[in-house]
């Protein structure tokens, strides 16, 4: 019987280690975990200058958020032109932060896992083509949601000593091109992350943009309203989501 079964774990060694010398690259466990070898993420490589890079890149910052938070999350690549729905448990991601900068790339994955962690339930739409416009636009969660998740993804930025100012500057362009209003602006999000990595770090970066650059699209009043009236009364997030310099003080008492 012990001869049986010492030949028999030798079968099983023996054909695991052919399987693993049957393929070109060896397969790590990062790609077991995070799926970035099953068809979809194979359409995506193709298209890159980088590819090797940018997948390396990836699963470093997937380990990283791995570790920040204990969870083991599949990412869901989301192109230009997807049509598929996002996947219950998974975190999307925007194939364009592949060729972007780290910072970015690190805080659009930590948004996603920060709505994990704090269980955040997406909001209803209409269509799949609705649901991913709304995630592109950071409004597919909640107002309160939403400021959650970016405080969250901020505190690991500074945690892991990322450098900001990439993210920043591609924010405030978005903001600075923005052609539709918004009660939580790119410009809001900028000053936002870098008052939390100030209380991380106990010094704040520079913003190329922020409170005097951002447009006042509704009355302080208006805007703590709106986010009470979305985020089932969350008074501290909404604190946060009125945020801006001439708003932060008119938000804070309009309750009273």
């Amino acid at each position: 019987m012990i001869r049986r079964r010492f030949g028999r774990s030798i079968l099983v060694s023996t054909v695991l280690i052919i399987c693993l010398l049957a393929d070109n690259r060896p397969l790590g466990a990062q790609d077991s975990i995070w799926n970035l070898r099953t068809p979809e993420w194979d359409t995506v490589w193709p298209t890159m200058a980088n590819a090797d890079e940018a997948r390396q890149r990836l699963i470093h910052i997937a380990s990283e958020l791995m570790g920040y938070t204990g969870l083991v999350l599949p990412v869901q690549p989301v192109g230009p032109a997807a049509i598929e729905a996002p996947r219950s448990g998974h975190i999307l991601l925007d194939t364009a932060w592949l060729e972007a900068s780290d910072a970015e790339l690190a805080f659009g994955l930590a948004r996603g896992w920060g709505h994990r962690v704090l269980e955040h339930e997406p909001q209803e739409f209409s269509s799949t083509e609705a649901e991913l416009a709304a995630w592109r636009d950071g409004t597919r969660f909640t107002l309160a949601d939403e400021v959650e998740a970016d405080i969250y993804a901020a505190r690991f930025l500074a945690d892991f000593g990322y450098d900001p100012q990439p993210l920043f500057a591609a924010l405030c362009l978005r903001h600075e091109n923005a052609t539709t209003d918004k009660v939580w602006t790119d410009g809001q999000r900028v000053d936002l992350t870098a008052d939390t990595m100030e209380q991380v770090l106990g010094l704040r970066p520079d913003t190329p943009c922020g409170p005097d650059a951002v447009v006042i699209l509704a009355s302080c009043s208006e805007q703590y309203d709106a986010c009470l009236a979305s985020a089932d009364q969350r008074v501290s997030a909404c604190h946060q989501a009125c945020y801006s310099g001439e708003c932060s003080l008119a938000c804070s008492t309009s309750n009273d």
